[in-house]
C-alpha cells in the first residue's frame, strides 16, 4: 500500500517517496532481465527517477484535470468562489497544471496531493489508466457520498463536484470503480465460450439462410441412430445470410483439409458446393514407383460398355490422393477412400468394390436427398428474396406518393381531375405530379413504366389509394398532437361552428398547450371538422367529451374553454361552457375578445341613426364605382387608394373602407363629379350628384374622422388580440379602453373638427354645418311636451352622434369584459406579485389554489406558491408576462425550486383570449370544399383540413409509419 507525506517548512515542498515505488522500480528491472538475460541493463540514478516520476506525475496530473474540469472558450479559468458566494475564475488552468502534487495551500482551497480529488498517478500505479478516474476514493475530499464530504469545500473540490453532478458522479463511479476480478467458474466459461462461438458462425453461416423447413419433411440430414447426420431444419434457419465464408478457413476446397469432425454447419457447406472436378486437362503428380492417379478412375465402366462419371470421387491436390465425398461426409469409419487412396496399383479394385458397398450406397442417397433438399430451399429463399425486393420497391414508390398527398394537402390544391390516366391533360394534380417526377426519379420512372406496360394491375394511382393516404396521414397527424397534448398535460379547447358549401354545420376543434421544453412554446393544434346536426348547447358539449374519450385525453386537464359569443356556446344555463363547466369547475370559460370589440362596436353604431347613415353612403358609394369598369376606371383615375366593401361582421374591416375617404375625399368626390357629367343614365346621374353633395358635406367629413380614429383604435386591438400568443394579463389591458374613451370623448370631437376643415379647404367647400331633420309625426299625450329643440346644428351633432356612439362604446366595455375581468383577477398575483403586501399576496395565492381545485384535487398549493413569490430571484424585467417568466425559469431550470409557480405559470398561459385561429380554419375549409370539389366526404375534409393547418407537424411524420398504418388497415 503507498504511503505518502507531505511536509511544508518554510515555503518548500519536501516529498517523501514510498517504499512501493522503488520496490516497483526494482521488480520491474528484474523482470525485465529475466526477459533479456543477455543483456544487461543500467539502473537509473535517483535523480533520473525522480525526474522520470516528476514528469510522468506532471502528465497524467494534466489529463485527468482536462478530463474532468470543462474549460471555457472565453476564459481558461477555473471556478472559484467569490466574497459574494458567486462562482468565479480565479486560477488559470495551466497554473493549476504545473503545480506541485504535495504542495497545499495554507486556505485549503488547493489540495493536489495523492489523496486529493483529482487523480495523482505515479510509476507504483501503472497498471491504472491515465484517463480512467480509478484513483478517485470515495473516502476522499470529493467522495460521492455528500456525508463524507470535508466541512470547508476548497475550490477544487467543488468545482470536481459541480462539475460531475449528482447523477454523473454515481454513474462514473459505478463504472470505473476498482471492482475485484474473479475467475469464472467452469459453467459460465462454458457457456461464454459457446456465446463466442454462436457469433463466430453467426457471421459465416452462408447457407443457413436458405434452409427452410420442407412440406413434406421436416427435417434435413443429421447424426440418426445409424450414424449417418442429419441437420435440424430449426436449428439451419435461425441464422441471417450474408457473409461469405471463406474456403480455407471454416469449409476448404482440398477434402484432406477438412476438419474432423464435421460440424452440421461445415457439412451443409459443403454439399451446397459439391465434390471437386478435376480438370480433363490436368497431368497428376506421378510417385516414386512411376504410378500416379488416371482420369478413367472418375469414371465406371457398365456391362453394356457405356461409361458413367463417379461425381462422389474427388481429388485431393494436397495428398495426391482419393476421397468418397459421401462417406467423408458421414461415415465415422477408417478406410481408403475416407482416409485417402493412394494404392493406384489396385486402385480400379478398390473403387469397383467401394461402387457397390452397401454403406457408400447409403451414404450416396443421404448426400443426394440432401442436396435437392438445399436445392429447393434455395429457390424458396430466392422467391423470399423477390418478394423483399418487391415490398421494398412498393415502399419506394409509397414513400413519394405520401410526398406528393402531402405537398398538395398543404397547399389546399385538389387532388383529382376528369380522368385518372397518366399522360392525359386533365388528369388532376396528383397524377401531374406523379408525370413530374417520374422524369427525375429512377423508381417513379420504372414504376410508371410498369403501369403503362400493363406489367402490373396495381397501380397505387387510382382514387381510392388517394382517400386512403390522406385518411392514414391525417391519423397520423392527429396521433402525433395527442400525444403532444398529453405530455404538456394541461390544455384549454377552442370551439366554432360554420356551415359549408353543402350547408352543412362542423365544429372545428383546436386544443390549446404549452409546450415543456427548454423553450416553452404556445401551440394551438386543430384536431380536426366534427360533423353536427344538432346545435344545442348539451349536443355540442357531448360530441366534443365524445371525441376527447377517443383521442383518450382527460376532460379533468382541461382548464379553459373559449367561443365565440353565440347564445348556444355561452350560454350560462344550457351553453356548451356551463354543461362542461359541470362536469370540470376548473375548466375557466374566457370569451373570445376579439368577438367583444367588434359587439361593442356594433352597439355603438346602433346608438345614433347618423351613424348607421354614414356606412349606409359608404355602400353606396362602393356600389356606384364597382357597378360599372368604366366607373372604376374613372375612380383609379383619381385616387391611389381604392374603395372596399365593408363586411358585416368584421368591423375592424371598415376602417380600410374608411381610407380612401380619410386621406383621399377630394378625389374620390371629383370622380363622382366626372362620372355624373358623362354618363347618360338619369338614375346614375341624380345618385352620383347627390353622393358628391354628401361627400362635400362638412356633416358627413366630421363622421368620417370620427368613426376612422374610433375603428382605427379599434383595429390595432383586434390585431394583438388575434396573435396565438396572446395571454389574458395581456387582454386585460384592452380594459383600459374604458379611460381611452372617455380621454377621447373630452378630446376628440374638437380635434375631429380641425381635421375636417382642413378637408373641406383642399376641396373648396364651405365649412358650414346645416340642421337636417324631418318633420315628427308621432302624436304626444296632452299632458307630454317635445324636447327642446338643439338649435345648433354642431352641439346636436355632438349630442346625438359622438357623445351617443361614445358613450356606447363604453358601456358596452364595461359589461362586455366583466368575464374576461374575473378570470384575470384570478391569476392576477402572477403579473402584479413584486407590488402586492405580503399579506394580499398569501390571500390572492390561497384564492388561486382554491379556484383550481375540484373533488379533493388541487393543481397547486397557495401558501406554498406565495413563498415561492416570495423567494424569487431578481428578473431581468420588471414587466414580464407570463409567459416570458415562464421561459425564464425553464431556461434556470428553476421548475424544482418553484414547482407551484411553474404550474400556475403553464395554465394561465395555456387559457386562450380569442377564438380567432378557429376563424382561420374556416377560412382553409373554403379553400379546400370548394364549389367544385363540394362532394367531398366528411372524413378526407377534415384529413385534409388537418394536414393543411397543421404543416409543421406534417413535416415531421414520418413516412415508414403511414406505410405500415395503411398496410395494417388493409389487412384488417
Amino acid at each position: 500500500m503507498r504511503e505518502h507525506a507531505c511536509y511544508k517548512s518554510a515555503g518548500i515542498s519536501v516529498r517523501i517517496a514510498t517504499k512501493t515505488l522503488v520496490s516497483g522500480a526494482e521488480m520491474e528491472c528484474q523482470q525485465e532481465g529475466e526477459q533479456y538475460p543477455k543483456t544487461k541493463r543500467k539502473r537509473p540514478s535517483g535523480a533520473q527517477y525522480r525526474k522520470r516520476r516528476k514528469e510522468e506525475e506532471e502528465r497524467r496530473r494534466r489529463e485527468a484535470i482536462l478530463k474532468y474540469l470543462e474549460s471555457s472558450s472565453t476564459a481558461n479559468e477555473v471556478p472559484s468562489t467569490s466574497s459574494s458566494g458567486d462562482a468565479v475564475c480565479s486560477e488559470p488552468l495551466d497554473e493549476m497544471t504545473h503545480r506541485s502534487a504535495a504542495s497545499l495551500s495554507a486556505d485549503g482551497n488547493m489540495r493536489l496531493t495523492t489523496d486529493s480529488t483529482l487523480p495523482v498517478f505515479s510509476v507504483a500505479a501503472e497498471t491504472s489508466s491515465p484517463v480512467l478516474p480509478v484513483e478517485v476514493k470515495t473516502d476522499g475530499p470529493c467522495a460521492a457520498g455528500a456525508a463524507d464530504w470535508p466541512s470547508y469545500l476548497g475550490d477544487t473540490v467543488r468545482t470536481v463536484i459541480v462539475g460531475r453532478g449528482p447523477y454523473q458522479w454515481q454513474q462514473v463511479k459505478a463504472e470505473y470503480s476498482e471492482v475485484k476480478i474473479k475467475r469464472p467458474s467452469g459453467a459460465q466459461y462454458r457457456k461464454r465460450r459457446k456465446e463466442e462461438e454462436e457469433r463466430h458462425t453467426k457471421h459465416r453461416e452462408a447457407i443457413l439462410k436458405y434452409l427452410v423447413s420442407s412440406s413434406t419433411t421436416d427435417e434435413v440430414p443429421s447424426t440418426s441412430s445409424s450414424r449417418v447426420p442429419v441437420c435440424s431444419a430449426t436449428e439451419i434457419s435461425s441464422s441471417a445470410f450474408p457473409v461469405e465464408m471463406e474456403t480455407d478457413e471454416l469449409c476448404p476446397a482440398d477434402p484432406a483439409d477438412w476438419p474432423s469432425p464435421l460440424t452440421d454447419i461445415v457439412r451443409t457447406e459443403l454439399v451446397r458446393r459439391g465434390p471437386y472436378q478435376v480438370p480433363p486437362d490436368f497431368v497428376f503428380p506421378k510417385r516414386d514407383g512411376a504410378r500416379s492417379c488416371q482420369h478413367l478412375y472418375f469414371f465406371r465402366t457398365l456391362k453394356n460398355g457405356e461409361k458413367i462419371k463417379r461425381n462422389w470421387l474427388t481429388y485431393s491436390n494436397k495428398n495426391n490422393s482419393l476421397f468418397c465425398f459421401c462417406c467423408k461426409l458421414f461415415s465415422t469409419k477408417s478406410i481408403h477412400l475416407i482416409n485417402g487412396l493412394t494404392d493406384w496399383k489396385n486402385a480400379t479394385t478398390l473403387l469397383n468394390s467401394h461402387d457397390h458397398s452397401p454403406d457408400h450406397l447409403k451414404y450416396l442417397a443421404s448426400w443426394k436427398e440432401f442436396e435437392l433438399q438445399l436445392k429447393a430451399a434455395e429457390t424458396v429463399v430466392k422467391r423470399e428474396m423477390a418478394i423483399v425486393q418487391e415490398e421494398k420497391r412498393w415502399r419506394a414508390v409509397l414513400a413519394r406518393l405520401i410526398a406528393i398527398v402531402q405537398s398538395l394537402a398543404v397547399r389546399n390544391m385538389a387532388l383529382r381531375g376528369d380522368t385518372e390516366k397518366l399522360y392525359c391533360p386533365s388528369n388532376g394534380n396528383f397524377l401531374k405530379e406523379v408525370e413530374l417526377l417520374a422524369q427525375f426519379d429512377p423508381i417513379m420512372k420504372d414504376h410508371v413504366h410498369r403501369v403503362k406496360s400493363e406489367y402490373s394491375h396495381l397501380s397505387y394511382l387510382g382514387k381510392h389509394i388517394q382517400n386512403e393516404l390522406i385518411e392514414c396521414i391525417g391519423a397520423k397527424v392527429v396521433a402525433t398532437m395527442v400525444q403532444e397534448i398529453k405530455q404538456s398535460k394541461y390544455f384549454s379547447l377552442i370551439l366554432g361552428c360554420t356551415p359549408d358549401v353543402n350547408h352543412t354545420e362542423h365544429l372545428s376543434v383546436l386544443i390549446r398547450i404549452v409546450t415543456l421544453g427548454e423553450d416553452p412554446q404556445v401551440k394551438e393544434h386543430f384536431m380536426g371538422f366534427l360533423e353536427t346536426d344538432e346545435f344545442t348547447g348539451q349536443s355540442l358539449a357531448t360530441l366534443i367529451l365524445q371525441r376527447l374519450e377517443d383521442w383518450q385525453i382527460s376532460f379533468d386537464d382541461c382548464r379553459g374553454q373559449s367561443y365565440d359569443n353565440g347564445a348556444n356556446m355561452r350560454g350560462k344555463r344550457q351553453g356548451v361552457q356551463a354543461t362542461l363547466l359541470q362536469k370540470n369547475p376548473r375548466a375557466l370559460f374566457v370569451p373570445c375578445g376579439a368577438h367583444t370589440l367588434s359587439l361593442v362596436v356594433a352597439d355603438a353604431a346602433k346608438s345614433s341613426n347618423d351613424a348607421m347613415g354614414f356606412f349606409g353612403v359608404l355602400q353606396k358609394l362602393y356600389s356606384l364605382f364597382s357597378g360599372s369598369r368604366h366607373r372604376w376606371a374613372i375612380l383609379t383615375t383619381h385616387v391611389t387608394i381604392t374603395l372596399k366593401m365593408w363586411s358585416e361582421t368584421r368591423w375592424e374591416n371598415r376602417v380600410e373602407a374608411l381610407k380612401p375617404l380619410r386621406y383621399e375625399v377630394s378625389g374620390v368626390r371629383e370622380a363622382l363629379l366626372e362620372v355624373r357629367s358623362q354618363t347618360k343614365d338619369p338614375v346614375m346621374k341624380v345618385e352620383a350628384q347627390f353622393l358628391a353633395e354628401e361627400v362635400g358635406s362638412f356633416r358627413f367629413l366630421l363622421c368620417t374622422v370620427i368613426w376612422y380614429d374610433i375603428l382605427n383604435e379599434i383595429q390595432h386591438l383586434n390585431k394583438v388580440l388575434q396573435s396565438e400568443t396572446m395571454q389574458v394579463n395581456v387582454a386585460v389591458s384592452l380594459l383600459e379602453a374604458e379611460v381611452a374613451l372617455q380621454s377621447y370623448r373630452a378630446t376628440g370631437f374638437v380635434a375631429a373638427q380641425s381635421s375636417a376643415k382642413d378637408m373641406c379647404e383642399e376641396m373648396n367647400v364651405e365649412e358650414v354645418l346645416t340642421q337636417k331633420g324631418l318633420r315628427s309625426t308621432d302624436r304626444l299625450s296632452s299632458y307630454e311636451s317635445p324636447d327642446e329643440p338643439v338649435l345648433d346644428a354642431l352641439k346636436n351633432l355632438e349630442a346625438n352622434f359622438f357623445n351617443m356612439v361614445v358613450d356606447s362604446a363604453i358601456f358596452a366595455v364595461k359589461e362586455r369584459f366583466q368575464t374576461l375581468g374575473d378570470v384575470e383577477k384570478k391569476f392576477g398575483i402572477l403579473s402584479n406579485f413584486q407590488s402586492l403586501p405580503h399579506q394580499e399576496m398569501i390571500e390572492q395565492a390561497e384564492a388561486l389554489g382554491h379556484a383550481l381545485s375540484c373533488g379533493g384535487q388541487s393543481d397547486l398549493d397557495g401558501r406554498e406558491l406565495a413563498q415561492e413569490l416570495k423567494n424569487l430571484p431578481d428578473l431581468p424585467s420588471q414587466t414580464m408576462t407570463a409567459l416570458e417568466l415562464l421561459k425564464f425559469i425553464q431556461a434556470k431550470q428553476f421548475s424544482e425550486i418553484y414547482p407551484n409557480l411553474w404550474v400556475a405559470l403553464r395554465i394561465v398561459v395555456t387559457l386562450p383570449v380569442t377564438v380567432a385561429s378557429v376563424e382561420r380554419c374556416f377560412s382553409k375549409s373554403k379553400l379546400i370544399k370548394t364549389y367544385l370539389r363540394s362532394t367531398m366526404c366528411q372524413e378526407r375534409l377534415s384529413s385534409l383540413a388537418v394536414m393543411s393547418i397543421n404543416p409543421d407537424v406534417v413535416g415531421h411524420i414520418s413516412c415508414d409509419d403511414v406505410i405500415e398504418d395503411l398496410v395494417g388497415g388493409c389487412q384488417q
